[in-house]
């Protein structure tokens, strides 16, 4: 998977909403586009409380007023590892890119308004695991640890990015994809930002991995989606909203994330509240009914239709 970041432009510092969070703004145009609003509204019980995702990427800033502000037991992020650094501090590092942070907020942030508008994660109860890496191999020791603490922290999905140009050798961990598989966890991964003439490649094309790819406000695939064999759901990530960390390492939010990475995590959240209404669904069933719930999206480059995710719709 490509570096993801892109200059940031757009930014908005942090404006708390303790004192309005029954009387919040008008809902985001992407949350209200894949029936985010629809769902919080028909269903305001399904939240994640109680399941945990783990997130294996380049660390999460958990001191981010939208992702709990502290780590370890009773925070949103309660637990990790760093195998990048080899210690027990799972943070992104002092001026290094919060991918991660983005990933989980919007996997799972609190509520916030930027521009106006309301945000919060898909699933906004569930518990996250930071787990840093900055190679293939470090994949691999992630999915291990996933492994051996799954039914400690109800660990019921997974959402992977794995950088080319860090040691990509992803086939190293198939292993512990179809255990993690077998037993009911939930996988999704980016397909990757190279366009449509570029294949996809692990860890999207693994069968036990639903690979995502981004669409834009208009409800249109971006035109840098990799295509075919491999791509499951389509989900916003053009100008994507998310929580992040500036230049100086301060928590804000930007609206200019763009990449299939951001896809990943509307998915994996959606899982996540699959999961809460029937802890039984195997992760066949919960992308089928995503794929079958979704809207049909033909593409015309590739000659093929893919579902765009509707959480309502889902849930529904």
């Amino acid at each position: 998977m490509k570096n993801l970041r892109k200059p940031l432009v757009n930014l908005v510092y942090l404006e708390s909403l303790e004192a309005r969070q029954f009387f919040h703004a008008a809902w985001g145009d992407f949350p209200h586009l894949i029936g985010q609003d629809a769902a919080v509204a028909n269903y305001p019980w399904l939240t994640g409380a109680g399941e945990s995702i783990a997130v294996i990427d380049k660390g999460i800033d958990y001191n981010h007023p939208s992702l709990g502000k502290g780590f370890g037991p009773g925070f949103k992020v309660e637990a990790g590892y760093d195998f990048y650094q080899n210690d027990a501090d799972p943070n992104i590092g002092q001026g290094l890119e919060p991918h991660g942070t983005g990933v989980a907020g919007i996997l799972a942030a609190d509520p916030y308004t930027w521009n106006g508008k309301y945000y919060q994660g898909i699933a906004p109860k569930v518990n996250l695991i930071s787990l840093r890496q900055n190679s293939s191999t470090g994949v691999k020791q992630a999915l291990d640890w996933v492994i051996a603490n799954r039914v400690k922290y109800n660990i019921v999905a997974v959402n992977i990015t794995d950088f080319i140009g860090s040691g990509f050798t992803p086939t190293v961990y198939k292993n512990e994809l179809a255990t993690l598989y077998a037993a009911g966890v939930f996988i999704a991964s980016p397909v990757g930002n190279g366009g449509p003439n570029q294949p996809i490649e692990y860890p999207a094309l693994a069968p036990e991995v639903y690979g995502t790819a981004a669409i834009d406000i208009s409800d249109k695939m971006w035109s840098e989606d990799q295509r075919g064999n491999g791509l499951d759901v389509l989900a916003p990530g053009v100008n994507a909203t998310l929580t992040y960390d500036d230049a100086n390492d301060k928590p804000i939010y930007t609206n200019f994330a763009v990449g299939t990475s951001w896809s990943t995590p509307h998915v994996v959240g959606t899982a996540a509240l699959l999961k809460q209404i029937s802890p039984s669904l195997t992760p066949a069933q919960i992308i089928s009914i995503i794929k079958d719930s979704g809207k049909q999206y033909y593409d015309a480059v590739s000659n093929q239709t893919y579902a765009r995710l509707d959480i309502n719709a889902a849930i529904a």
